[in-house]
């Protein structure tokens, strides 16, 4: 079963004032789609949202095997627990489940492996599970915010000190990643919580956004949108418009409310928030 773009953005009754939106595209050169994605909200779970994005890794039909598998039973395992209030449990249980049906698949010497972020959020509050180089940012009125780090040698080497953020978009080596689900028989993602305030908007995406469409212009085109799906679909386009050469993936969540007076936005490139304990990313203080 594949989990790709749905027509309209799913939405909660208006009273509950949360909205979620998706979109993905094969680009201009790919011949086919190795991203998938779900935004939705589990109708088994009141008020939680779900959104996340796979990047399948390992060629065609791998690839795209490996994303779809990790979102069907992280979708799986997110609907069967209700029971569990624990939001996080549900994630790590969600991403254990996903590289398990990875792992096991027969041929061990092909065997496709997939990156995955994926975020769940409860009256205001979320939990972010994450491996590999898809992101997630939280975008507020003020500032942009890059929550997660990218499980990438480029970007292990920048956080080292060793290379600039601009080299590492054009490093031969970008796409070696370090952590990612199916690859191993044990993943160990880093999570993440935090708080979103009134018209934040929580958004994951895959590389093929963000190596071509830099935070500033995410945040305005999040920000100058109505709906959260039209603001999806814009930022689709101007990958598509920039280069077009990768598969493209967003999906969000934005909390419902009236947002404080806007000023110009200020790209952090802050990691979480409020770090989990034990989830290997160091507490670094928000600017």
């Amino acid at each position: 079963m594949r989990w790709r773009r749905r027509r309209k953005a799913d939405a909660l009754p208006a009273s509950l004032g949360v909205e979620v939106a998706g979109f993905s595209h094969r680009g201009l050169v790919r011949l086919i789609n190795e991203d998938a994605w779900v935004a939705s909200f589990v109708e088994t779970v009141p008020r939680v949202a779900l959104v996340a994005v796979a990047d399948g890794m390992g060629g065609h039909a791998g690839g795209e095997q490996a994303s779809s598998l990790a979102i069907a039973a992280l979708l799986e395992v997110v609907r069967h627990g209700q029971s569990d209030p624990d939001l996080e449990a549900q994630l790590a249980e969600g991403f254990t489940a996903a590289n398990q049906r990875i792992f096991g698949l027969p041929d061990a010497a092909r065997r496709p492996g997939t990156t995955l972020t994926a975020a769940l959020v409860r009256e205001g509050q979320y939990v972010i599970g994450h491996l590999g180089d898809t992101r997630a940012y939280l975008i507020s009125a003020v500032r942009i915010l890059q929550i997660t780090e990218d499980h990438s040698w480029v970007a292990e080497q920048v956080r080292l000190g060793l290379l600039q953020p601009e080299e590492a978009l054009t490093s031969p080596h970008r796409s070696r990643l370090l952590r990612v689900l199916g690859t191993q028989p044990v993943v160990e993602p880093a999570f993440y919580r935090g708080t979103l305030e009134p018209a934040d908007t929580l958004l994951l995406c895959s590389d093929g956004l963000w190596e071509s469409v830099g935070p500033l212009e995410v945040s305005a085109t999040i920000q100058e949108t109505a709906s959260l799906e039209e603001g999806v679909r814009r930022l689709i386009d101007r990958a598509l418009a920039r280069s077009g050469d990768d598969n493209i993936t967003v999906a969000a969540v934005r909390q419902g409310g009236q947002a404080r007076p806007r000023s110009p936005a200020l790209v952090q490139q802050a990691r979480a928030p409020t770090p989990v304990p034990g989830s290997r990313i160091p507490p670094v203080e928000e600017p």
